[in-house]
């Protein structure tokens, strides 16, 4: 994975979408190397959670990358979009917690959310402290 880092804390994997420059924009590479990702971690039974955050200070992820949709035909961007939902669907449908940046700041209301039947949770904000957000939920997780 080039786009993906990995790393293990304990039984929790973090993974970091790493395209700083690009708002870690989703671009055929970043999907590839998720989907990549999701079998790495299917395959450690050790690992109880995955933490799925990104690299820099402006943001998270910022969506699709649209310089890369923008070359693209039209049966390439309906690939590439089903890519995308077959990765998704793949981090949902995962047997252990996935925990992304979104708009859930602390464990609590993660844990209410999955509580409820979420099969994923989103914490933080588009543009957020990924980082600061992210130890909380660390530190909630190695309890």
């Amino acid at each position: 994975m080039t786009n993906v880092l990995l790393e293990k804390k304990g039984n929790i994997a973090v993974a970091t979408i790493n395209r700083p420059k690009a708002l870690n924009a989703l671009n055929s590479e970043v999907l590839a190397d998720l989907g990549e990702l999701v079998e790495i971690v299917k395959a450690d039974s050790e690992i109880r959670a995955l933490v799925i955050t990104g690299s820099g200070e402006k943001a998270f992820v910022a969506g699709a990358d649209i310089g890369e949709m923008s070359t693209l035909t039209v049966a390439e961007g309906e690939a590439f979009g089903k890519k995308g939902n077959d990765i998704f669907r793949k981090l949902e449908t995962m047997p252990i917690p996935v925990i992304a940046e979104g708009r859930v700041h602390y464990p609590d209301q993660a844990r209410k959310m999955l509580q409820l039947g979420a099969h994923a949770v989103v914490v933080g904000g588009a543009i957020t402290r990924p980082l600061e957000i992210a130890q909380r939920f660390y530190k909630a997780i190695e309890k």
